[in-house]
């Protein structure tokens, strides 16, 4: 559901720290595969490989941003502080990049490299 149509109050713990009494903003977010237990209670049923749940984290409470851009296993730790700011999992590996995305780019003065329209 589009986060307009949506109750503040919904979107703001669905948008919340993971860390149940923190209540700073969401700076980092995660993917990670669902649990057994999560995924019985899903209707209709779905297989395993093919569903995610999104794990909120301020940055006080982060994992470190590549970890963050990869999908953590059902298993995963993070985000216990225990292991911050990284996990105890083995995350999966990001797609190789498409062979066509060999496109001009130019490098600005502030270091951000920009597609060249």
């Amino acid at each position: 559901m589009p986060d307009e149509l949506m109750p503040a109050a919904t979107r703001a713990a669905e948008h919340a720290c993971w860390t149940p009494d923190c209540s700073a903003i969401v700076g980092v977010q995660w993917q990670r595969r669902l649990t057994a237990d999560e995924l019985a209670v899903l209707e209709p049923p779905l297989p395993a490989g093919g569903v995610t749940r999104v794990v909120h984290a301020c940055t006080a409470h982060a994992i470190e941003l590549g970890r963050a851009a990869r999908i953590h296993q059902a298993s995963c730790a993070a985000p216990g502080a225990e292991v911050l700011p990284l996990c105890a999992c083995t995350p999966e590996q990001l797609p190789a990049p498409a062979a066509d995305m060999d496109l001009p780019t130019v490098t600005l003065p502030s270091g951000w490299t920009v597609l060249i329209p």
